[in-house]
């Protein structure tokens, strides 16, 4: 029955939204603490790990909504929160290990690149120097 509460399908809704601004942000920043804050690209999200409570804001800091996730087990649209808190917070943590460990590849990648680069850059440089060395005994030697 709590399918057809108005509150929960509009809570619902902003869950939604959050999941897609989570998702579709760019750049994703993370503090730890008692409260996880996820910045993203337009707002920043907190989880209030100890109060269960999460919180959007945009970043400015003013709050755009609070959202009180402790469980009951007497109201059904509170355990839907609760629900919602936990399944948010471990989207936003695996999202942000998968953007970490990608950025580390990236990285390591282009370090390899550029190590690679050097090396051939190296080599260039002693094979011209061996030229050098062996036309200027070429020119000496025709001087003779």
């Amino acid at each position: 029955m709590l399918i057809f509460n108005k509150q929960y399908r509009n809570e619902q809704k902003l869950i939604s939204e959050i999941y897609k601004k989570i998702r579709k942000s760019a750049k994703m920043e993370y503090l730890h603490g008692n409260t996880e804050i996820y910045k993203l690209d337009g707002v920043d999200v907190l989880f209030d790990i100890l109060n269960y409570k999460l919180s959007v804001k945009d970043k400015s800091g003013k709050e755009i909504y609070t959202m009180d996730c402790k469980f009951s087990d007497k109201d059904e649209l509170q355990q839907a929160r609760n629900d919602w808190f936990s399944s948010l917070l471990d989207f936003a943590r695996t999202l942000y290990k998968q953007k970490t460990q990608k950025q580390e590849k990236m990285k390591q990648a282009s370090e390899d690149a550029k190590s690679k680069a050097d090396a051939k850059q190296k080599q260039i440089t002693a094979e011209q120097a061996k030229n050098t060395a062996v036309l200027a005994a070429l020119d000496k030697l025709r001087g003779l």
